[in-house]
């Protein structure tokens, strides 16, 4: 921790990123805390250029994944890929102003205003469960409100494939209208799905990555199981897409009038 100390005086903006936090399971604590408090972007502008440029390349990549979950029967060819890639991007971007509106107002209205509130009403509050239990309280309200935005604009994009949606506020307004008219069924997979990564994340932290690694080997260990935990998270994030994509075909099945007789 000296040595630490030390660093962490002289360090710069990205330097100081280096923390105790980084060792572990630290990193998706780290950020799934900075998700719920609004605190995300507050960190050094490098690191925020890299997440955004990472968003800029998930969305384009994201047309292509959607059109291939949309149309499974077909042969898959990057020339397709690539070409449904391009042509739903400037949609998905629309769509991502959109939910940025949405997030700004959870994050930078309801949620400070929740937490502020729960600091007002405990000031003179001598017992810790108390603060402690009306502030997990306060992250699940942001949890909730941040996963249906989530889930809306999930729908949103879907939708946008499925039906060649144009028009990013119909898409929006049609993500919402699914949601909303099986809400049984779209709850119960989004938290299935997250119960299993939860469950994933609890594996890897068993014996994480961590500062115990000193020789070549152990390293080498260390830095193979953190991508192996990087890959589990990208094909979880599909597997929520594929699964959103099959309930949704499966509901809008349902609720499409039978043809007429002849």
């Amino acid at each position: 921790m000296r040595w630490y100390e030390e660093f962490n005086h002289s360090a710069g903006a990205l330097g100081k990123t280096f923390s105790p936090a980084v060792i572990g399971v630290g990193p998706f604590l780290g950020n799934l805390e900075s998700w719920l408090n609004g605190s995300l972007f507050a960190n050094s502008a490098g690191i925020v250029g890299l997440g955004l440029g990472y968003m800029i390349v998930w969305m384009f990549l994201l047309g292509g994944i959607l059109d291939r979950f949309a149309h499974r029967e077909e042969s898959l060819t990057m020339e397709r890929f690539f070409s449904a890639s391009g042509r739903y991007f400037l949609r998905f971007v629309g769509l991502a102003v959109l939910s940025g509106v949405l997030y700004f107002l959870v994050f930078g209205f309801i949620a400070p205003q929740l937490f502020a509130l729960i600091a007002e009403s405990t000031r003179d509050t001598t017992v810790e469960k108390t603060v402690f239990f009306m502030t997990a309280g306060a992250y699940l309200v942001v949890a909730f409100l941040l996963m249906l935005v989530n889930m809306v604009f999930d729908y949103a994009k879907i939708a946008t494939v499925v039906h060649n949606q144009r028009n990013a506020f119909a898409a929006m307004l049609n993500g919402a209208q699914f949601i909303f008219s099986h809400p049984a069924q779209t709850f119960g997979l989004y938290l299935a799905l997250g119960i299993f990564l939860l469950l994933a994340i609890g594996v890897y932290s068993l014996n994480p990555p961590g500062a115990n690694q000193s020789s070549g080997l152990s390293i080498v260990f260390a830095f193979l199981l953190g991508q192996i935990f990087l890959l589990m998270k990208l094909a979880t994030r599909l597997t929520f897409f594929g699964g959103q994509m099959a309930l949704y075909e499966t509901m809008a099945a349902k609720m499409e009038p039978a043809p007429a007789a002849l």
